[in-house]
Order: C-alpha cells, then structure tokens, then sequence
C-alpha cells in the first residue's frame, strides 16, 4: 500500500509562494510586442505551473461557449 504524504502548513506555503512568483514573473514579462517580454515557451512553462485545465464548451442549440479555468491548488 502506497503511503500517501501529509501536506503541512509550511509545505502548503512554500506552494503558494512558488506560485505568487510564477504569478509576479508572468505580470512583470508578458509584453512581447517591443520584442524584450517573454517568448511563447516562457508564457507557455509559467502557466502550466499555475492552470491545472481548461475546460471549453459550447452548446449546439445557439448557448454561448463557456470557458472555466481550473488552477493548480
């Protein structure tokens, strides 16, 4: 059987740190258009550490698309 770790407190915050920086890098970095922000890879690694999914859905009887973004916790 599989022994399943504990998450504590401090654990929990090293996360949440980890992911207000990748967060702070994103904000600082994203302006491509003067050619001195992030390149498409960068944006792309930075946000598959912060979105788990993304859910889109449209309907065939004229409803509106839905797009739900589910983040890493």
């Amino acid at each position: 059987m599989a022994q399943l770790e504990m998450e504590t407190p401090k654990n929990k915050m090293e996360g949440l740190c980890e992911l207000k920086e990748r967060i702070d890098y994103l904000l600082g970095h994203w302006q491509c258009l003067d050619g001195e922000g992030l390149t498409d890879e960068e944006i792309n690694r930075a946000l598959h550490y912060i979105i788990e999914k993304i859910e889109w859905t449209y309907g065939f009887d004229g409803n509106e698309p839905k797009l739900n973004i589910i983040f890493n916790k």
